[in-house]
């Protein structure tokens, strides 16, 4: 199987060739600019992907689907309050780009994919948490991701850490990204074992609301605390988990599938 990866961010966007044979291998990729409109940036990642699939040695007529992903809440094909616009249908790709076949999915959601499909298998139940600028959240459940009656299912961002706390900019106070992002990690006059604290709450919230074989912890602050980081919190997690005393043990881990995972998983994301 033969498909594409469009991964649309502010910083632009990256398009990969990927094949599927029980595994997944990335075949090549490119990187444009977003430009001044939606369909103008979905008409240059078409644009992109067929320049691509020429450098590779593909045509579209080899291609199977195409799989975009945004940092948004996406549903049928809709994004929702993406670097697009409000509400943006990617389907338009398929006026520039001559493949039957589009799925999308949330950021969050296409490294879920990438992880379970290249590290962990079909049997696994995947949650990703993603620390960065902003938190993401995937959860892969029975061979796909759940997202709910409108894209927004399973956001953990967005739960209360502490009731009427700090401000969020989803104009809500004490949820979880506003204690954990990145600039709330890097902003050193904080406690460091506040921050471990936060942390470790949403990640039990994960744990004891899903189960999953394994929740991943990534994004830039997984960068930077790696290892330690992620014995820290994984430390407090395990001592408050109400299934601490079970015989199956969800693993906490950190991404292991590399820079490209985005755009492999939104490629991954029609098997």
């Amino acid at each position: 199987m033969n498909s594409i990866g469009i991964e649309i961010s502010k910083n632009g966007i990256t398009v990969g060739a990927v094949r599927y044979d029980r595994r997944a291998e990335l075949l090549g990729k490119t990187f444009s600019p977003i430009l001044d409109s939606a369909e103008n940036t979905l008409r240059t990642a078409a644009e992109a992907a067929i320049s691509l699939l020429n450098e590779v040695s593909l045509t579209a007529n080899d291609i199977d689907y195409v799989g975009v992903t945004v940092d948004s809440a996406v549903k049928d094909n809709i994004a929702y309050d993406s670097v697009l616009g409000k509400k943006t249908d990617l389907s338009v790709i398929l006026k520039y780009l001559p493949v039957k076949k589009l799925v999308s999915v949330k950021r969050a959601n296409a490294l879920a994919i990438c992880e379970q499909i290249k590290t962990y298998g079909d049997l696994y139940s995947i949650a990703y948490v993603e620390l960065d600028e902003k938190v993401g959240f995937g959860l892969f459940i029975g061979g796909k991701p759940y997202i709910g009656a409108n894209g927004l299912a399973a956001d953990i961002a967005h739960t209360t850490v502490q009731r009427g706390g700090k401000k969020c900019a989803c104009g809500n106070c004490g949820c979880f990204e506003a204690y954990v992002s990145l600039d709330e990690y890097l902003n050193k006059s904080k406690d460091h074992a506040q921050y471990v604290s936060y942390l470790a709450c949403g990640i039990t919230n994960v744990m004891n609301l899903f189960q999953p074989n394994v929740i991943v912890v990534g994004g830039r602050v997984a960068e930077l605390g790696g290892d330690e980081l992620l014995k820290e919190f994984s430390e407090l997690v395990h001592k408050e988990q109400y299934a601490r005393n079970s015989v199956n043990k969800t693993l906490i881990a950190l991404p292991t599938a590399g820079p490209d995972a985005a755009v492999i998983g939104a490629a991954l994301a029609g098997i």
